[in-house]
């Protein structure tokens, strides 16, 4: 389906707070990048949807050691795996409720790995590492609590939809829709594991393919600007396209913003791109070479009133995150909403640029060479742009784009626009 459903803009915008309950997975759709990987399987076993979803009660005394302190994030998953299959719920989960096709993400948190379903839908299980091996039940990570209530609130289509999660002494598990297009050259390796004896459950994979490939915004735009300069010799993407998306990731954002969370990490990879599906009667009104977009990765949200002292990633962390911030001193620090508009700001401003760079001055920010008080009495309390984005004529992007980015960041965050108004801007309509 296109991004934009059948609901109009203002529409979503206006009625974010008042969204009715929507069952669990009301997005299934097939993605080569996982059907491909299906055929890895030689065996399908029987399914079992009403296992018990407790904690294995550990018979082992608990250890307080961290569990992947010091390792690589490839070490990591060749612990994680055999530590996941040790545990009976788990084994059971992942060979009986789910059948695994692959790695599709690994990093130094947790792993994430393409599954199919009973029914053979894709599915993607965030394997979620703990710090410490825990034979009770502890509370939940702050993502899944916040997918799993976005979900069934059915906040936005354009947010990651939760399924179900679980957890053992080792790990939080959470399963989520598979989402994503591979828009770059993807190749295959195989991880290999050491199974015997970890689980009472037979025919564990010793060995799972793990994908090179890349489904987020990043990559996107990486394969768009590589097709641009063998076919046009330059490497800009559409403008058109960019507004699209971006637009998108407004309306998902205040859509979360309404529900009274912010994201913490708005960046290029944290979006995932899917190829669009539109209705075939739609096909010839829409332009396919712009992704549905999907918000991903919440990590680092919070609900509203939530202290913030750092973004989660440097290059798009807002001027109010410097030393010399008096927001930092605050007791409620910084604000998150705030924060994710600068942030998207900073991300458009990279897809505008030639080669996706931001713009020079934030890595003056990132490197905490200027103060806030700096930046808040230079240019009016305007952020200090260059005159120009590389690569682009400023005639081409047209003074709502300076007027949009203008106001998206400015240096202090009461003054930024919120996230509707940003949806609503007339540049990106």
């Amino acid at each position: 389906m296109p991004i934009s459903s059948s609901n109009s803009t203002d529409d979503l915008l206006l009625g974010a707070e008042n969204t009715k309950q929507a069952p669990f997975g009301t997005r299934y759709q097939s993605s080569g990048s996982v059907s491909d990987q299906i055929s890895l399987f030689s065996k399908t076993a029987g399914f079992n949807p009403t296992l018990d979803e407790t904690v294995r009660s550990s018979s082992r005394k608990t250890r307080k050691h961290d569990l992947y302190k010091g390792l690589c994030s490839e070490s990591k998953v060749r612990r994680a795996l055999p530590n996941a299959f040790s545990s009976s719920i788990t084994a059971k989960k992942l060979t009986m409720d789910y059948k695994i096709a692959g790695i599709v993400g690994y990093g130094s948190n947790g792993v994430v790995l393409a599954v199919c379903d009973s029914k053979m839908n894709p599915m993607a299980v965030k394997i979620i590492y703990k710090t410490h091996q825990s034979g009770t039940p502890v509370d939940k990570p702050h993502e899944i609590f916040i997918l799993e209530t976005l979900t069934r609130q059915g906040i936005s289509p354009q947010i990651l939809q939760f399924h179900e999660s679980w957890q053992d002494e080792f790990h939080h598990y959470m399963v989520t829709e598979y989402v994503g297009n591979c828009w770059l050259d993807d190749s295959v390796k195989l991880i290999e594991f050491e199974m015997e004896s970890v689980s009472s459950v037979t025919d564990l994979p010793s060995s799972i393919p793990a994908s090179s490939g890349s489904t987020d915004l990043w990559a996107w735009s990486y394969s768009k600007r590589l097709e641009s300069l063998q076919n046009e010799n330059h490497t800009n993407l559409q403008l058109h396209a960019v507004k699209a998306i971006i637009k998108e990731i407004a309306i998902a954002l205040h859509c979360l913003h309404a529900a009274g969370f912010y994201h913490g990490d708005v960046k290029s990879e944290n979006v995932i791109c899917d190829l669009q599906t539109p209705p075939p009667q739609q096909c010839e009104e829409q332009d396919l070479n712009i992704p549905e977009i999907i918000l991903a990765d919440f990590g680092h949200a919070r609900r509203h009133g939530t202290p913030m002292n750092l973004y989660g990633t440097p290059d798009v962390s807002p001027p109010e995150f410097l030393a010399d911030s008096p927001f930092l001193e605050a007791s409620s620090g910084a604000q998150g909403a705030f924060a994710d508009v600068f942030a998207l700001g900073i991300v458009m401003y990279m897809l505008v640029s030639q080669n996706g760079d931001g713009p020079k001055y934030m890595q003056l920010v990132r490197e905490g060479r200027v103060t806030f008080f700096e930046l808040l009495k230079s240019n009016s309390g305007d952020f200090p742009f260059e005159d120009s984005v590389e690569g682009r004529d400023n005639e081409e992007l047209g003074a709502g784009f300076w007027d949009l980015i203008k106001k998206m960041c400015r240096v202090d965050p009461n003054e930024r626009i919120q996230m509707a108004e940003v949806a609503l801007h007339a540049w990106l309509n």
